[in-house]
């Protein structure tokens, strides 16, 4: 990229946009945290970048010439010649290539390394575009998340005494380094194959801890025997990034093998995890039972004990919680404990369940755990340095919601009333927990509680919002969704956790057939002065769709309703009949008074009308093509139709020529929620005074 040059680009658009800025009311700046929002959808649109209270906004971005080939696949390629160039709306500044404007933009390429700029444009309240540009430097740290397969047993016999489980089996069909979160590739030759995997018994995430990407495998025993070990099974890309499913396996002795098996008492390989869903539990505390692995020698044990190391710092919460029997102010051998050993600290006594406080976090912790049987004890005991994460929290993954009727309303009309909601409360089963800054004065265990909040995945977290609406429109739609914890700073979440929401219309709140009318694309198209053009050809294309064509009338606008989400849909109106409407020797006298410069036009509309041979300028061969046609020698004009239709919204860059650069003859929308309103304005060639009829 080159930056010297661009650079200066950037400055000559920074006094621009101050200039503007001064002579106008309003504003428009970049959101905060603008990259997370990049990164957290592939489909952006300009809203969602900027915030401002100017109109009609629009986005763009630079293209990496290696990633070109992505744009052609997705439709940008409008006249199909294999090029990305100006007939496309691509624009050429300073030897980089940006893609169109449009309301929507789309992070497309797959590890990409080269910045990027994005740029906003909104149209000011004096009619005047005004400019953003951002240049991010994307960081290639998302891997796609890998399917697993589903739970399944694993039979043991006198022949096969264990069976090891390999990672690679355990995710089902093959995995693309999709590069950025919700992006399904296409070009497999940008997006390769991942092929490295491991797993571990359930794996707890720790602020700077990755889990070991060596185990590749698995034995699995009798001392697993009737037991569903959950295993977080990892893919890795090649820069070391990874993501993870969840799939269990349960292990069957169908032969009473492992009943000859040695007792084995030892603690789970999940520890940590039940140590840290506990702190989410009204009372962090655990039966012991829970922190062993199972298999058969532990059904013949009656008796579970569990003690645990205590710091001399530590003490404290113990003592607040009434373990100090005789009041003496101290944690001794009358009280149950054991004290001074080696490393300085005392062990509890042994109790039937195991008690947890803030103040074991960072702390290396022993848990000794005591089995009883009629003729024996055993004993097991493991080190375990207790992490502390920002929060805990018990919560369910996914919910659904069913959208209720109202009374007296028609979801024909009015599909987008909320008759549902995603709230914080659906998912949470206790509240947010944390053991460094929260909310009010901490509780016995140290723990102070947090706000929540939920938003969509692709919205900036905002500490008020509890609740998601729901309608007609998302009806058969998962919602992804984040509920954030907060502390005393409305600023920043300081986590989040995934979750979703299915909809689904049971009842028939939006109507039997709503399904036909709550996704798709509704337009018009208006000449200059506003009225309805009828029998315009409109083609929509949708990718892989077949063509769709509709003629609009004087009295309707045009409609095409999709129900797949496909990446993008081109709409092109088109109009060749009756090239003498409007049109009379009086608009050549007008062409040629703005060729002399005796009265140049004032709308970039009529530049589009008098380009009668559509070369891109208004000349002397612009008149003798329109007069050819007014005489009758030509029926039609040569090289053009007898109307252009453009993009209502387009802001020209210069009106005082408007030819020399893109003019949106084809909308491209992406993917479709809700209806997307579109507009035509229909310039009739050759009439500069806006005398057709629009027939």
């Amino acid at each position: 990229m080159k930056k010297c040059s661009f650079s200066a680009v950037l400055a000559l658009v920074f006094v621009f946009f101050c200039k503007i800025g001064s002579a106008q009311e309003g504003y428009i700046r970049f959101v905060e945290n603008l990259e997370n929002v990049v990164l957290q959808a592939s489909i952006l649109t300009a809203e969602s970048l900027v915030q401002t209270n100017l109109s009609k906004l629009n986005v763009r971005r630079s293209v990496d010439p290696a990633h070109e080939n992505i744009y052609l696949q997705k439709g940008y390629d409008l006249n199909k010649d294999g090029l990305l160039n100006q007939l496309d709306g691509f624009e050429i500044i300073d030897g980089e290539k940006f893609s169109p404007w449009n309301y929507f933009m789309e992070t497309m390429p797959c590890r990409e390394k080269e910045p990027i700029y994005f740029e906003v444009r909104a149209l000011g309240k004096d009619s005047i575009p005004v400019y953003l540009q951002k240049l991010i430097r994307f960081s290639d740290n998302y891997t796609p998340t890998p399917r697993c397969v589903a739970p399944f047993k694993v039979y043991l016999n006198h022949e096969q005494g264990s069976a090891k489980i390999q990672a690679r089996n355990l995710i089902a069909g093959k995995m693309y380094d999709g590069c950025y979160q919700n992006y399904n590739p296409i070009d497999t030759t940008i997006t390769p194959e991942i092929q490295r995997f491991s797993l571990e018994p359930w794996y707890i995430e720790w602020p700077g801890v990755k889990p070991d990407s060596t185990k590749k495998s698995f034995e699995l025993s009798c001392v697993h025997r009737d037991k569903s070990i959950l295993f977080s099974v990892f893919a890795w890309d090649e820069l070391g990034n990874y993501n993870r499913c969840h799939t269990s396996i349960t292990v069957v002795d169908t032969t009473n093998y492992c009943v000859q098996a040695p007792a084995q008492i030892q603690l789970s390989d999940s520890l940590e995890l039940v140590l840290y869903q506990s702190f989410s539990l009204f009372r962090p505390v655990i039966p012991p039972i829970k922190l062993l692995k199972t298999n058969d020698s532990l059904t013949r044990f009656k008796g579970f004990k569990v003690r645990r190391s205590i710091r001399s710092a530590n003490l404290e919460p113990w003592i607040e919680l009434g373990y100090d029997s005789n009041q003496d102010g101290q944690l001794n051998v009358s009280d149950g404990f054991d004290s001074d050993r080696k490393d300085g600290f005392v062990l509890s006594p042994w109790l039937d369940s195991l008690p947890l406080f803030c103040s074991d976090f960072g702390d290396s912790l022993l848990i000794e755990i005591e089995t009883r049987d009629s003729l024996s004890a055993r004993y097991t005991e493991r080190w375990l340095l207790l992490k502390q994460p920002a929060f805990f929290v018990d919560y369910q993954t996914g919910i659904t919601k069913i959208l209720e009727p109202k009374a007296n309303t028609d979801y024909r009309d009015y599909p987008e009333l909320s008759v549902a909601t995603l709230q914080t409360s659906d998912f949470l089963k206790s509240p947010f927990y944390t053991c460094g800054i929260g909310l009010g004065s901490a509780d016995f265990w140290g723990r102070k509680t947090l706000a929540s909040s939920i938003s969509e995945l692709v919205e900036m977290p905002d500490s008020t919002q509890k609740s998601i609406k729901l309608n007609c429109y998302d009806d058969g739609a998962v919602i992804l969704a984040y509920i954030y914890p907060w502390n005393n700073s409305s600023t920043h979440p300081i986590g989040n956790i995934l979750v979703y929401g299915g909809v689904f219309d049971e009842k028939h709140a939006c109507g039997v057939d709503h399904k036909w009318l709550i996704h798709g694309i509704a337009g018009k198209i208006i000449d200059p002065k506003g009225a309805l053009i009828s029998g315009v050809k409109v083609s929509i294309l949708s990718a892989d769709q077949p063509l769709v064509e509709q003629t609009t009338s004087s009295t309707n606008s045009f409609f095409n309703y999709s129900w797949s989400w496909v990446p993008y849909h081109l709409i092109t109106p088109s109009k060749t009949s009756d090239p003498l409407n409007g049109v009379s020797t009086f608009d050549l006298i007008q062409i040629q008074k703005h060729i002399l410069n005796i009265k140049p036009f004032d709308s970039p509309y009529q530049y589009i009308a008098a380009d009668v041979n559509r070369s891109g300028a208004v000349t002397t061969l612009d008149l003798i093509q329109l007069r050819k046609v007014i005489l009758g020698i030509d029926t039609n004009f040569a090289n053009n139709s007898s109307w252009r239709f453009i993009n209502v919204d387009h802001i020209f860059q210069d009106p005082r020529d408007p030819l020399k650069a893109y003019l949106p003859e084809t909308i491209r929308l992406g993917p479709l929620k809700g209806i997307r309103n579109v507009t035509f304005i229909g310039i009739k060639i050759g009439d500069l005074n806006n005398s057709a009829i629009p027939k």
